[in-house]
Parts: structure tokens; C-alpha cells; sequence
């Protein structure tokens, strides 16, 4: 009876595995990166437990729970009979979404949907039914309670004045309501940071970032400048990034003083047709304060689908140093992408859910990236601030040059085990330098300019 236990185990085993197969399926890995692809769209998740391993939602009906290395991991069907929404958040064994109906030319409905995990039990409770929420922007909060911001102003004003912040419990009661007057509600992210709800007047002229005190939920303060996706390093200090024009502009606050730094990471990187890449930044993540992902999409043309073929990781610290710029191509043409999620691992990597619509069929795939090997990393990316420099060919065998907006003063290169290697004068803001004689390998370059220091890395073939 034993013997036949321990088979029937074995059995089970392997028909699980079986059955986990048909979910993920590798279809690239190299020293920095490993790729698992699905049929459908993966959805990124918000897991609030204490339990183990990353959470993904597929096809809004499957629940996958996986390590950091996409290994070892199950499945939980989701009802879809009393049940079959996008859920984002979970929290005590149970899925939760806050589901809007927006604009159209009718009243909105916003609901709150739940899903408790060990009984397949479904509840919605309506918290607006009767009003127009052109937009609405929603957190959970470390308190285990939603955040959400909404806009009910007249369809069509996208920008509109005194937006409305709510406080939800899990069971969709409204514990605190207030309208924010004075601030601006549009499309930005709303965040949690110390004691303050924080959102920010993003693509506008009068680029503002609103502090709002979580307990009075009243505006106390407002910071300059604005960001399309931010991170909290502490209760004081915020990074911000939005794109433009081609570069990704870092803006790091202290939200106590009120100091601002700014760094303009350049992108040497231009298409056929000599236009620079568009970059879409759409999540950022910390592990600490000198290891901060923001993970982007490159494109040429936003209407063009066929260009959005790049995701880009870019690694820096609050001091503006840049770590790596790593780029890879994973999307699929001619179809819409979509950046689902973006988690730091404690080996110093990052989770991404990724997703591809498109009339042939969606496909997800989800992305395991760690920085093994930086000789592998790409960098053409230089920090500037009112300055750009280009270094070419890159990588390079015999010479490589240096095409910089400002005047170079002098030149610095460091081998990666930060020796110098090579020193020399410029005064010119285009030089060439003989590289023949250095090893094979990643080498960073210290452009002293009359507008600051500016550090590019090149690799030696």
C-alpha cells in the first residue's frame, strides 16, 4: 500500500507539472536575461500577503505564483462563472479590483470586486453609480485600505480643477472623502510616501506635484517640476521621470527642504530616418538608493506599432550616477505593448509582465533580468545636464570618437575595475582617441565639460 502511495505521489507530481507546462515556455535566455512566453495577456499583480514567490494574473483567470527565477511554480484557476474581471491587488487570500465604466456619454459606475481565493466567493459593491468620473487613479495603501483619486468634472476636461480623494476599507465603505482644492487632476500616478498621498499635474505647462496630508486629506504643500512615473527612496526623497524628446529627465526631490535635482540621462540611439527614439517610461523601482530600474519602451513613431519592438532598463542612483542601460527586444511588431509590471527580486534583479494585443491573438510573457555578466550591458546613455555627448562606434575595435554639444576640456577612461587607463587634453568639443592597444572589454569614458561631467561607456572588441 506504501509502494502505491508513493507512486500515486510521483503521479500527481508529474501530471502538475504537465499542467504548469502549457503556461510558460521559454523562448530566450542569454547571461542577463530569460524570457517564458504564454498564450493571452499577463496582468500586472500587487500581492499585499506575506506569502512566498511573485504573483501574475493570466488571461484575468489564472492566478500563477512563481520564484525569482521563473522556476517552480503553480496555478490557481479563477471561478469565472461568478467571477471574471481584472483583479490587481491581494490581500488576506483575496483578489480585489476597483472596476470603472468611463465616459461615453453616460453616468460611470464604480465598483468594488472581490474574490476570496480558498471558496471561490465573488462580491461587488458599488461605490459610484449616479455621477460622470472622467478619470480615476487608484492605490492600496500600506494601511490595507484603497487610496483612490477621481475626477467628476465634465467629460472632455481632462485637466480639471478640485479632483476628489477617497479612502475605501476592503469591503468598499467610504471611510473619508475630500475634495482637493486648488490641484489639478489628470494622468499621473497617485502614490503613497511617509504621511502623504502625493500625485502629480503631469503634461502641463504649470507642472506641479501635490502633497496631500493622509489623514486630513487636505493639500498642505507643492513641489515644482513633475514626473509620469515616480518612487518613494523614504519618507523624504522622491524620483521622478518622464520622457523628452528622446532623453529620460530624473528629477530627485526632498520633499522636507524642498531641494531639487535634476539629471538628463541623452540617448545616443536614432533611427533610419535619423529622428531620435521616443521612450514611454512606465514603472520604476528601487532596491536601494544607488540601484533604481526604470523600465521603458523604446519606439520611433507612436502611431506606428511596428517600432515598439525594445523594453529598456535603466539602472542609476539618487546621484544621478548611471549604473547600465540595458536594452533587448522582446515586443511584437505590429501589435499593441503593453508594460504590465516591474518588480526588484533580492538578487538585484527584476520581475517584468508583459503583454502584446494584437487581431492575431494576445501573448504575455513574463521576464526574469539580473545584471550577471556587465560586459553584456548595454549603455548609450550619457548624464548631462544642458549638454549631450555621442561616443561612436560603439562597440568600437581601433578608435572611438567623442561628439559633445559643449566644449571637452580633457578626457579620463577607466577600465571596469575603475583603474585609469588613459588621460588627455581636448579643448575641442570633437575628439578621437586610439583605442588599439586596450584589452577587450567595458571601459567608461569622463568627459570634463564646461557644462559638467558627462560618463560614457564603450566596450572594446
Amino acid at each position: 500500500m506504501k509502494k502505491i502511495k508513493i507512486i500515486l505521489s510521483l503521479l500527481l507530481v508529474v501530471i502538475t507539472n504537465q499542467l504548469n507546462a502549457q503556461f510558460l515556455n521559454t523562448i530566450y535566455s542569454d547571461t542577463n536575461i530569460l524570457i517564458k512566453e504564454t498564450d493571452g495577456f499577463v496582468s500586472g499583480f500587487n500581492n499585499c500577503d506575506n506569502d512566498s514567490g511573485y504573483w501574475a494574473l493570466l488571461n484575468d483567470d489564472v492566478l500563477l505564483s512563481h520564484d525569482k527565477d521563473l522556476n517552480n511554480y503553480y496555478t490557481i484557476k479563477i471561478d469565472t462563472t461568478v467571477a471574471n474581471m481584472y483583479f490587481r491587488d491581494k490581500y488576506n487570500n483575496k483578489l480585489y479590483s476597483l472596476h470603472s465604466k468611463i465616459g461615453g456619454g453616460y453616468d460611470s459606475v464604480l465598483d468594488l470586486e472581490t474574490y476570496k481565493l480558498s471558496t471561490k466567493e465573488y462580491s461587488l459593491k458599488k461605490i459610484y453609480n449616479n455621477k460622470l468620473i472622467y478619470w480615476s487613479k487608484d492605490i492600496f495603501t500600506k494601511n490595507h485600505e484603497f487610496a483612490l483619486l477621481i475626477n467628476e468634472e465634465d467629460e472632455g476636461k481632462y485637466h480639471t480643477k478640485n479632483p476628489k480623494i477617497l479612502i475605501l476599507d476592503t469591503l468598499g465603505n467610504i471611510k473619508q472623502s475630500s475634495i482637493i482644492n486648488n490641484a489639478y487632476c489628470g494622468n499621473q500616478y497617485l502614490l503613497e510616501m511617509g504621511n502623504y498621498f502625493i500625485f502629480s499635474r503631469c503634461f502641463d505647462k504649470n507642472h506641479l506635484i501635490y502633497l496631500v496630508n493622509k489623514t486630513t486629506l487636505q493639500l498642505v504643500d507643492t513641489l515644482n517640476e513633475t514626473f509620469a512615473v515616480a518612487v518613494p527612496i523614504n519618507d523624504s526623497i522622491l524620483v521622478g521621470a518622464y520622457d523628452s524628446s528622446g532623453y529620460a529627465k530624473i528629477n530627485v526631490w526632498n520633499i522636507n527642504s524642498k531641494e531639487l535635482k535634476t539629471y538628463q540621462f541623452v540617448s545616443d540611439t536614432t533611427l533610419s530616418n535619423g529622428k531620435p527614439t521616443i521612450k514611454w517610461y512606465e514603472h520604476i523601482k528601487f532596491i536601494n538608493p544607488d540601484s533604481i530600474f526604470l523600465v521603458y519602451r523604446t519606439i520611433g513613431d507612436m502611431f506606428d506599432n511596428s517600432y515598439r519592438a525594445t523594453i529598456g532598463i535603466l539602472n542609476f542612483g539618487v546621484n544621478g550616477n548611471l549604473n547600465y542601460n540595458y536594452k533587448f527586444k522582446v515586443f511584437k511588431a505590429n501589435a499593441d505593448n503593453y508594460l504590465e509590471n516591474a518588480i526588484p527580486t533580492e538578487d538585484g534583479g527584476l520581475i517584468i509582465d508583459y503583454t502584446a494585443f494584437s487581431s492575431s491573438g494576445n501573448q504575455g510573457a513574463i521576464i526574469k533580468f539580473l545584471p550577471r555578466d556587465l560586459n553584456y550591458i548595454v549603455s548609450d546613455f550619457s548624464i548631462a545636464i544642458n549638454s549631450s555627448c555621442i561616443a561612436y562606434p560603439n562597440p568600437a575595435k581601433d578608435n572611438i570618437s567623442f561628439n559633445c554639444s559643449s566644449m571637452i576640456n580633457n578626457i579620463d577612461v577607466f577600465n571596469i575595475m575603475g583603474e585609469r587607463v588613459y588621460r588627455i587634453d581636448v579643448k575641442d568639443k570633437v575628439k578621437t582617441i586610439d583605442i588599439s592597444s586596450f584589452r577587450k572589454g567595458m571601459y567608461i569614458a569622463k568627459l570634463y565639460t564646461e557644462r559638467g561631467i558627462i560618463d560614457k561607456k564603450f566596450i572594446v572588441e
